[in-house]
């Protein structure tokens, strides 16, 4: 554990476990098939999309500004120093 000062001033020992947060949205996206090459598989299409979007090509806020479904978990990150039984 370690000692840290909280926000009222006075210190307490806490311990600095992390908290991972995981968002997940779901847009459903009909291709308007004029952008994109003749030939091209829905399943390429999907990746050219899933790509450009990773790779700054494409502006991922605007992508997902509307959405289908949108979930928050989180998961805890233990301490390094934690064994496994919590000490």
């Amino acid at each position: 554990m370690q000692s840290t000062e909280n926000m009222n001033g006075t210190r307490s020992d806490i311990n600095m476990a992390k908290i991972k947060f995981i968002r997940t949205s779901v847009k459903t996206y009909e291709p308007d098939m004029q952008y994109y090459k003749p030939g091209m598989t829905i399943e390429e299409i999907a990746q050219l999309e899933c790509d450009n979007c990773m790779n700054g090509n494409s502006d991922i806020e605007l992508m997902f500004e509307s959405v289908d479904s949108d979930e928050m978990t989180y998961e805890i990150i233990p301490d390094e120093g934690e064994t496994d039984d919590g000490q």
